[in-house]
C-alpha cells in the first residue's frame, strides 16, 4: 500500500528565499568567481518561489574569458 504524501508548497517557497540559503548561494557564486578569474560580477535576486544567483561577464576581459576559455563552466566545475 502506498503513503500518501501531502507536501507543503508555502514551506518550501520559504526556505528557498531563506536568508541562511541567500548567503549560501552568495558564497558559492563568490568561490566561482574568485575560480573563474578577474572580470565577473554576481546579481542576486530574491521573492517569488525562490532566490536565485547570477553570475556574468562585467567587462570585456570576462567576456573574451568565458568565450574563449569557458571560464564561468570549467570555474563551476563543468569544464
Amino acid at each position: 500500500m502506498a503513503a500518501r504524501v501531502k507536501l507543503n508548497n508555502r514551506g518550501f517557497r520559504e526556505l528557498r528565499n531563506d536568508p541562511a540559503v541567500v548567503a549560501f548561494l552568495e558564497y558559492e557564486a563568490e568561490r566561482i568567481i574568485d575560480n573563474a578569474g578577474p572580470g565577473f560580477e554576481r546579481d542576486t535576486h530574491t521573492g517569488g518561489s525562490r532566490a536565485r544567483v547570477a553570475i556574468f561577464p562585467n567587462s570585456a576581459e570576462g567576456y573574451r574569458a568565458e568565450a574563449k576559455y569557458g571560464a564561468l563552466s570549467k570555474a563551476v566545475g563543468g569544464g
